[in-house]
């Protein structure tokens, strides 16, 4: 056991890593973003949970996991707009069992396809999430539908 405890910060360093490059990148493309357009948009994810737990169900989420994150979106093209997608931040459960429930850094990512059609684009997406909540740290594909309303 005190192996696996020994082990546990080193494999952290990676993923704040990762936080640290995406988090830069997005605000890197804040700063470039144009001013002009003001977007909203909605999307609607489903999830097939890839961790080896049957704790954890799929469906529209995880019902014990929570997210509070920021991120953003790239996409080039004017009819069909196909973009990537990444957020970073802190995620947690709540569950019945307290040693069941832990929290810790949130990441997600992926790549999607939009309809552009003036003010409003519609679309898929497909990804990939994680948070580093032990005992079991849940991951998921993330299967999901879009849209944005551009004004």
């Amino acid at each position: 056991m005190a192996i696996a405890d020994a082990a546990a910060p080193m494999n952290r360093k990676p993923r704040s890593a990762a936080v640290a490059v995406i988090v830069a990148t997005l605000l890197a493309w804040a700063r470039g973003a144009s001013a002009a357009d003001t977007a909203i948009g909605l999307d609607a994810d489903g999830a097939l949970p890839t961790t080896g737990n049957s704790l954890l169900n799929g469906g529209g989420g995880f019902g014990t996991t929570h997210r509070a994150f920021v991120g953003g979106r790239v996409g080039v093209g004017e009819l069909l707009v196909p973009f990537a997608f990444a957020h970073a931040g802190y995620g947690w459960r709540v569950t019945s069992d307290s040693s069941y429930g832990g929290n810790g850094i949130a990441l997600d990512g992926g790549v999607g396809l939009d309809v552009n059609l003036g003010i409003i684009a519609a679309g898929a997406h497909v990804g990939y999430a994680f948070i580093d909540a032990q005992p079991s740290a849940p991951q998921w594909v993330i299967l999901g539908l879009d849209g944005t309303l551009v004004f």
